[in-house]
């Protein structure tokens, strides 16, 4: 099998995926990206094991990146989203050369700007791909309005490094004493719903004597806020080791976002074991959260409501935050490297989806 990846910003989990198809031995990897994002600075030495690389900054040449794939002789490209208009290119160059899956997490909201897509889609985007790859639900929805049937439409993209993150929850159950705070990770950004976390977290302190740390991992231009906050500890970016490391010394996981299409922290929070509150914007959220059962799904950009949900969990006893946890445990395991992988590998021998 050789796989050819048009990919943005690289991430740990995007590494870890990678390599789970890689491990099955029979395949070779072409990987185009554009260099690490600034607010996600990854370790760039976690990708060099990859085969053959291309790697560009403001925009890819599409010349050169075309005669790169064509000398590598893909079977399958794997692109991400329609924005690039030399991975469209490239797209539509290799029709009847290689089986093509385009994949992405947006999810229909219905603004504008995705109504004119689904205009231009039958030019612009399903001569793309012969199939779609989404993380859930919500983006399947979009891509059935952008003119992909169902049987074109895979499901199960974006997994987070669970076997890292099941250590996690593994260790965490032979503390002698368990943690007490609350853990936010994400950049340090507005959409990320940083000053909604902030203002809710002071709401949940004034209304509690004792309340729990809000450890904050992440860097980003409102990093200077989140340090200065009354009782939060910011802990600044860290690759995805260290932050299995930091999630030993919590217990429930915060995601306020104001819009987030997947948001793959959820899945490794959930591998973790851990309960959790999101917001209703996580596209992750109607699959790996289910209020009352491993967590709570707030209101978006609500201080007050992200309170309540913390104040729940800050009186809850310890069992019912071990029930929790082993809930999120259950519904992480919907995503994995090893589903990812095996989904590639369907798709390469044409077998049904």
């Amino acid at each position: 099998m050789r796989l050819a990846v048009l990919h943005h910003s690289l991430t740990g989990y995007s590494n870890i995926c990678l390599k789970a198809l890689h491990a099955h031995g029979d395949v070779k990897i072409f990987l185009a990206h554009c260099t690490l994002d600034p607010n996600t600075p990854f370790d760039s030495n976690m990708f060099t094991w990859v085969e053959s690389r291309y790697e560009w900054k403001q925009q890819p040449d599409a010349d050169q990146l075309l005669a790169k794939i064509n000398e590598f002789k893909p079977d399958l490209l794997l692109t991400l989203g329609w924005h690039v208009p030399a991975y469209s290119r490239a797209a539509k160059a290799l029709k009847g050369v290689a089986r093509r899956v385009l994949y992405f997490d947006n999810t229909w909201r219905g603004t504008p700007k995705q109504w004119l897509g689904v205009l231009v889609a039958p030019v612009h985007v399903r001569p793309l791909a012969e199939f779609v790859w989404v993380p859930g639900s919500l983006q399947r929805d979009f891509a059935r309005r952008l003119g992909f049937a169902d049987s074109q439409i895979i499901d199960g993209y974006l997994s987070g490094d669970s076997h890292l993150f099941e250590t996690v929850r593994e260790r965490r159950e032979q503390l002698p004493v368990k943690p007490k705070a609350f853990l936010f990770v994400g950049r340090l950004v507005t959409v990320k719903g940083v000053s909604v976390l902030l203002k809710g977290y002071a709401e949940y302190r004034s209304k509690c004597t004792d309340p729990w740390p809000l450890i904050c991992v992440g860097s980003g231009p409102l990093a200077g806020e989140v340090a200065s906050a009354p009782g939060a500890v910011m802990a600044g970016f860290l690759q995805p080791e260290q932050l299995a490391e930091k999630m030993l010394e919590a217990s429930v996981f915060v995601l306020p976002s104001l819009f987030e299409p997947w948001g793959v922290v959820v899945n490794e929070a959930a591998s973790a074991g851990m309960p959790m509150i999101v917001s209703e914007a996580v596209g992750s959220g109607v699959h790996l959260v289910q209020s009352g059962f491993n967590g709570y799904v707030v209101e978006i950009g609500s201080p007050e409501s992200l309170a309540n949900a913390m104040l729940r969990f800050h009186h809850m006893d310890e069992s019912s935050l071990v029930r929790m946890g082993k809930a999120s445990e259950q519904l992480s395991e919907q995503y994995t490297p090893e589903r990812w992988a095996s989904t590639l590998r369907r798709i390469a021998a044409d077998r049904n989806q």
